[in-house]
């Protein structure tokens, strides 16, 4: 059994180095920045599936063929749940296109893991507890307007997911490429 997601990888180097100087903003005691390698947009988590459903998943993900290479504006800073109960601090993604690959992939592999709604971010930090959590709040308000630029998108990944004792490491199972200019 493996631990599945689909995600589109952030490899544009000007980005993540912007997503960086976000997460050394947010370095307080208790918040802890995801690893660079490890930046992505999840477009559907799978949970564990067997050989065979990964390959059922890889046929159907493969039969996504007329989708075009697109772009994503990296906008904004905020928190899920909510900002008075922070787990997760994200980057939100502006990208119609990004939308519609997440849903064509929902669609496509109903029945299989997360069935919520897809909302477009980026996580990159993780709070289990947090000593000031007014100034964490703070700082999320204060730079939660900025824009981190343009990535652009030419492939989807299908990955496995091994958890660690720091983090956890993810391995590409399969790309599928994007069709069309950006």
């Amino acid at each position: 059994m493996a631990r599945c997601f689909v995600s589109v990888d952030i490899k544009d180097e000007g980005v993540l180095d912007r997503i960086a100087w976000v997460q050394e903003r947010l370095a307080i005691d208790g918040v802890k920045p995801v690893e660079r390698e490890n930046l992505h947009f999840t477009l559907k988590f799978l949970d564990e599936l067997d050989n065979d459903q990964i390959g059922l998943i890889d046929r159907k993900l493969a039969s996504i063929t007329s989708v075009p290479k697109f772009k994503i504006r990296m906008v904004g800073v905020g928190a899920f749940p909510n900002m008075e109960h922070i787990n997760i601090i994200w980057v939100g993604g502006e990208s119609a296109e990004l939308i519609e690959l997440a849903h064509m992939i929902r669609k496509l592999t109903e029945g299989a893991g997360d069935e919520k709604g897809f909302i477009p971010h980026l996580t990159i930090a993780r709070v289990k507890w947090v000593r000031d959590k007014k100034e964490l709040i703070r700082i999320v308000q204060e730079i939660g307007g900025i824009e981190l630029g343009t990535v652009s998108v030419s492939e989807f990944n299908l990955k496995h997911s091994t958890l660690g004792p720091d983090h956890p490491t993810y391995t590409i199972l399969k790309s599928y490429m994007l069709g069309g200019a950006v």
